[in-house]
Formats: structure tokens, C-alpha cells, sequence
């Protein structure tokens, strides 16, 4: 998996790139289901709190889940009982800075900046950070084994996290 030449390195992020900007389509489009499907089995969707290097396993997070846990917070979030997003967010996602990490085997490391802006009940607020990705090829494509959103403004009072980042 790793580009031996600048022009394999360029395709590659190049591809990632298309990747990341069609990830943050599902979300604005609210094709949750989807989103979910580019996900492996072993995955973790992790979006630190108060510091970005802190250990998710003995630290607080804003969210660290796992696969069932990921599966349970998008049914809640599709549910018409849940307030917190009724009526549903408004969401534009813009991705830069894709950078490429560590490749191991199958894995590739993908680094990007993406700010966030949201509009609900005549309010709108940004949320900005970087991601980090563990991406991994399968036969359908690239799958998501690990994702870091850290804000940043993970240290300060934000309201409630309603939303996938």
C-alpha cells in the first residue's frame, strides 16, 4: 500500500481526498445508514475532550465508541423521538489539508482540517478541528477503522454534540 514514487503519493491522496469530501456528503446529506456502511466491524469513532493525546481507554471523551456504539448512536439520531434534533440540523462540512500519514499493510493514515457549520433553531455555530483517519482497502472500497475528530474547542463549554463529526 505504500507509494514508492511522489505520483503514487499524489494519486493516493488524491483518491482519499474524493474519499473524506463524499464522508462528509452522507453527513450533510443526512445518509446516516450510509455513513455507517463505510465503517469496519473493529471500528472506533473517538472525539477527545480537553486535550487531544489523552488516552480514551482511563480518560474521559466527548465520544468513544465502538462499533455497537456507533450502530446505537445513529438509531438514536434517526429516531423521530429524539428532541435534540428535531427540527433537524442544517450542515455544511469543508475538508482541507489532506495529508498523508503512516501506511501499514491494508491501513493508510490520513490527516485533514474540516470546519463544520451548523444551522438549527435560527442559530448557527462552527466547529472546527482536525481528523485523523485509519483508512483501510477492501474489496468495496476504502472502509473507516479509526476516526479522531479533535476540536478545537474540545476544552470549552459547546452545548450539546448532536451531530456526527
Amino acid at each position: 500500500m505504500s507509494a514508492t514514487s511522489p505520483a503514487d503519493a499524489t494519486a493516493l491522496r488524491q483518491e482519499l481526498e474524493q474519499f473524506l469530501y463524499a464522508e462528509a456528503e452522507l453527513l450533510d446529506t443526512w445518509q446516516l445508514d450510509a455513513w455507517l456502511a463505510l465503517f469496519t466491524a473493529d471500528c472506533v469513532y473517538w472525539v477527545p475532550s480537553n486535550s487531544d493525546d489523552q488516552d480514551p481507554e482511563t480518560r474521559p471523551s466527548l465520544i468513544y465508541d465502538r462499533r455497537t456504539e456507533l450502530e446505537d448512536r445513529v438509531k438514536r439520531l434517526q429516531s423521530p423521538l429524539v428532541f435534540a434534533q428535531t427540527p433537524r440540523a442544517r450542515t455544511r462540512r469543508m475538508i482541507s489539508n489532506v495529508r498523508l500519514g503512516a501506511t501499514d499493510g491494508p491501513d493508510v493514515q490520513v490527516f485533514s482540517n474540516f470546519l463544520l457549520y451548523e444551522v438549527r433553531l435560527d442559530r448557527q455555530r462552527s466547529l472546527g478541528g482536525q481528523c485523523e483517519h485509519l483508512l483501510q482497502r477492501g474489496d468495496g472500497g476504502w472502509r473507516i477503522r479509526r476516526k479522531r475528530a479533535a476540536l478545537l474547542t474540545n476544552d470549552l463549554p459547546m452545548g450539546s454534540l448532536t451531530l456526527l463529526l
